[in-house]
């Protein structure tokens, strides 16, 4: 495969040296991710009444798979810096890469399934607040573990566990069947995301257009309009807000690299992949910009947060009163 030859002729003649900075960058990223998405999965779990309150079930399954895809990523870099990218047992590399993988196919189909949630909940609001909401992330979460695990078995075992590999590099660590299924499904997902997102964000700009006007002060009367425009806000906006980007920084840090990877498979050459670990590195980028998003577009959830830190919010009101000075 070309990757696996690009990397083999590149650890001969140069070992870790052109690659080390690249992996402390996305060693890094990966710490970040890892710490970000616990802070938000722990004020969740804090403060559930926010999940039932929202609909938030399937946000709080992506945000602990982001935090789990950091610290799963923390071995295969350990590894990877501990052998010098050279001659590393193929189960080491397995370690990570096999739940990289996994994660992956368990964010992907998490990410599609917000899409379709919050699509339903602008087209057919009153069956959306009918469902069962729990219950259907329940099935999802099911659903995408057993596909999750399937994938991940499915790259151990294609390959084995046995062989001396001359390089560490996780991306390549699995056999030519399984690489090649992993970058067409993912171009597929992808297509299938951005046609959501489209019609979901159409939709949503025809809602936000839709709404009554804030009140100005030479008409008082029309402070009740106030009253629904808020309510319909929170509602419908913050969600939705979140869900687009959310979904974006999927298309931007997951599909993009990705599809830019399934482009040199497919034109047998090597010129994004020299670039270095692109999807692992997008992973993290993602998870990371996904918990900022889930900060500052959701207030249920930033009031989580104020609660469950406190000195979160102390820094804040100390920065608000300096300002004012």
């Amino acid at each position: 495969m070309v990757l696996d030859d690009s990397w083999r002729e590149y650890t001969d003649k140069f070992g870790h040296a052109g690659v080390r900075p690249v992996h402390m960058v996305a060693f890094g990223l990966a710490l970040v991710n890892f710490l970000l998405n616990g802070l938000i999965w722990y004020a969740f779990h804090a403060c559930s009444k926010i999940i039932k309150k929202s609909h938030l079930y399937l946000f709080y399954a992506l945000a602990v798979t982001n935090c789990l895809t950091g610290l799963f990523s923390v071995p295969t870099f350990i590894n990877l810096f501990s052998h010098n990218n050279h001659n590393c047992p193929k189960w080491t590399i397995i370690v990570g890469s096999a739940f990289e993988m996994a994660l992956n196919r368990m964010r992907a189909i998490l990410a599609l399934a917000i899409a379709i949630e919050r699509l339903l909940a602008i087209y057919r609001p009153r069956t959306f607040f009918l469902t069962d909401h729990k219950q259907n992330a329940k099935k999802v979460c099911a659903f995408a573990a057993v596909w999750s695990v399937s994938d991940a078995m499915f790259m151990i075992f294609e390959d084995g566990l046995s062989p001396i590999r001359t390089h560490c590099v996780s991306t390549s660590s699995s056999g030519p069947m399984f690489h090649t299924y992993f970058l067409v499904l993912s171009v597929i997902d992808g297509i299938a995301l951005f046609t959501v997102y489209v019609v979901f964000l159409a939709k949503f700009l025809s809602i936000r257009k839709s709404l009554p006007e804030p009140p100005t002060s030479s008409n008082i009367c029309k402070q009740p309009l106030s009253i629904k425009r808020r309510g319909m806000k929170d509602l419908v906006g913050q969600p939705n807000s979140l869900t687009l980007t959310v979904i974006f920084c999927v298309l931007v840090f997951s599909v993009l690299p990705s599809t830019l990877y399934g482009y040199d498979m497919i034109m047998d050459r090597v010129m994004f992949m020299d670039l270095g670990p692109v999807i692992t590195i997008g992973y993290h980028l993602h998870g990371i910009t996904s918990s900022f998003c889930y900060n500052y577009k959701h207030r249920e959830i930033r009031r989580a947060l104020d609660k469950v830190y406190p000195i979160r919010k102390r820094a804040c009101l100390t920065l608000s009163n300096s300002d004012k000075k």
